[in-house]
């Protein structure tokens, strides 16, 4: 994961996006990531 979110800050990434499970979420929270504010999502199935 440390190494996932290095990497994005070195070639200057906007954002990280994750689909997690319901399991994980307390995993990503603890790494920094947080619910999106600004992304507006069309499922098409």
């Amino acid at each position: 994961m440390e190494a996932a979110i290095e990497y994005s800050q070195r070639i200057n990434a906007v954002r990280m996006e994750l689909y997690p499970s319901p399991r994980s979420v307390h995993l990503y929270e603890r790494r920094g990531f947080g619910p999106a504010t600004q992304l507006l999502v069309r499922n098409l199935f």
